[in-house]
Order: C-alpha cells, then sequence, then structure tokens
C-alpha cells in the first residue's frame, strides 16, 4: 500500500482524492499546508505528494522548491485551477511529476499514479539443472560384453503448458544395477519418474 500524503486547504479536493482512489492500494493523508505536512516529508513516510495549487502564480512555484527541497526523492503532483502553459512549463522544471487541471479525474489520476511505481518485471524462472547422466561404465562393459539397457530414455524435454519442466534429459536403465535421480528440489526428478510411469500422460496442457 501507498501513502499518498494530500496538501490543500479545500475538504471537498481531498474527499474527492480519496474517493476516487483504491482504498487497498493508496492510504491518502491530508494536511492543510507545509508546515503541517513536513514532519511526514523529513522522515519518509510518504511515497507521493499531490498538492491543490489554487493559482498557478509564482507561490505556487515557491511552494513546490519548498517540498523538493525536503523530500527530493518524493514525487509531486499538482493540481491547479489555472493552468497556464508558462507556469506548467516552470513547474515541470522545477521537478513536479504532474500538472493537471481541476477537477479530479479519478481514472487519470490512478493511472499517473500506477506509472510512478511500475509493477516489477517478473523474474524469469531459472532452468532445471538437468538430471544427471548414466554413471561411467564399468569394468567389463564393452562392445564384446554389453549391458542390459532395461529402459532407456533419450533427449527427454518436458513442458507444463508453457513452462519447460525437463531439457535434454538422457539415461540408462541397466539390468542389476541401483540407479539414482539426484538433484535440488525443483529440478524435474518427479516429473521424470511421472513420464516414466506415463503418469503425466493423464494431465491436461502437458507436452512430451
Amino acid at each position: 500500500m501507498k501513502t499518498l500524503l494530500v496538501i490543500g486547504e479545500h475538504p471537498g479536493f481531498v474527499e474527492a482524492i480519496r474517493s476516487g482512489l483504491n482504498s487497498e492500494q493508496y492510504r491518502v493523508i491530508e494536511r492543510s499546508n507545509l508546515e503541517e505536512a513536513e514532519p511526514l516529508l523529513a522522515h519518509g513516510l510518504v511515497q507521493a505528494c499531490i498538492v491543490d495549487v489554487e493559482l498557478a502564480n509564482v507561490q505556487g512555484i515557491w511552494l513546490l522548491e519548498k517540498l523538493r527541497r525536503r523530500a527530493a526523492k518524493c514525487p509531486i503532483v499538482l493540481y491547479t485551477g489555472d493552468k497556464k502553459w508558462e507556469w506548467e512549463e516552470e513547474a515541470y522544471l522545477q521537478g513536479a511529476a504532474h500538472v493537471l487541471a481541476k477537477p479530479v479525474r479519478p481514472r487519470m489520476l490512478t493511472a499517473l499514479l500506477e506509472r510512478l511505481w511500475p509493477a516489477a518485471t517478473a523474474p524469469v524462472p531459472a532452468a532445471p539443472a538437468p538430471l544427471p547422466a548414466a554413471g561411467p561404465k564399468t569394468v567389463g562393459e564393452s562392445a564384446a560384453n554389453p549391458v542390459d539397457v532395461k529402459l532407456l530414455a533419450e533427449n527427454v524435454n518436458f513442458y507444463y503448458g508453457k513452462f519447460q519442466a525437463l531439457y535434454d534429459v538422457s539415461i540408462e536403465f541397466i539390468s542389476n544395477r541401483v540407479t539414482a535421480l539426484i538433484g535440488p528440489s525443483g529440478c524435474g526428478k518427479s516429473t521424470f519418474l511421472r513420464n516414466l510411469n506415463r503418469i503425466n500422460e493423464t494431465l491436461r496442457d502437458t507436452k512430451l
């Protein structure tokens, strides 16, 4: 949840902000002037500041400069009822994130706030470690004395939907020999065994 500091003397402005935003995503704190808001800014307790600037004049720029000095990294959104392009340009040059004209339009404000904190890109899952290949040949294994392979898997790839769980797994299961599948959690041991037992064939959205 993000904490928004709203600075404005008119209760209707603050209420328009509060009622227009999702209360599960944003907590709105109201202060009537910069002096009342200073403790919150000084301790970094807010993630953004929304300011009601009554007139687009030099006093609004001074207020913006004071805010920037107290909380340099806090995004500032200005609302004004008299939006002039010269003043708007100066406000952006002084560090305003957005300059908006009143009245408050909740959908626009929500979209702009979301752009201030873009969702982190979901990490791409790392490829599971491949299962170990068959162990080295023992004494006596040769072309003249071949081993008895009971089960053979070659270049096995398996998908749960778009997620690839097995990558080119090859292994031999030899008669009268213990074969162990060893690896960290999530590397695909159980998935590979379910393929051998044909259990995965009963699952939807899988591909071998």
